[in-house]
């Protein structure tokens, strides 16, 4: 909870939700996605959102449309995801990982944000990190 408490100080807990959020939704039966991605969309999206993220209207358009048609497709969160995970890399998770060293990858969130960023490739300068612990924390 150590990367979520960041977040919430730096006000920027709506980027750590959102991926949360958006990693469940890739997850979801086709069944359960329609109303995961109203909520997705509703909550961080779409502009006056509860906890709306800073995405280009281009990404807001693209949901928009695709939840009209209904084409609820794994991949229709990508570019927002890919927008608030670097983010979080920039901002929150870099200091996280500059004032928690390797204790970080022990928090569930950090552990699951590095994890994020290395399989997506952004995060050479965690990777060595994350392959140096043994860390319980787990999916």
């Amino acid at each position: 909870a150590k990367f979520e408490q960041i977040c919430i100080a730096e006000y920027a807990v709506e980027n750590l939700y959102c991926w949360r959020d958006v990693k469940r939704f890739k997850s979801e039966k086709p069944a359960g996605r329609p109303k995961a991605a109203g909520a997705i969309y509703e909550k961080y999206v779409v502009p006056g959102g509860a906890l709306q993220v800073n995405v280009p209207d281009v990404n807001v358009r693209e949901i928009r449309v695709a939840i009209e048609q209904q084409l609820y497709t794994v991949e229709m969160f990508d570019g927002v995801e890919k927008i608030v995970v670097k983010l979080l890399e920039n901002n929150q998770f870099r200091r996280f990982v500059r004032d928690h060293g390797s204790d970080a990858v022990v928090d569930e969130a950090g552990m699951k944000m590095m994890k994020t960023l290395v399989s997506i490739g952004k995060a050479a300068s965690t990777k060595a990190i994350l392959d140096t612990q043994n860390a319980a924390a787990t999916f």
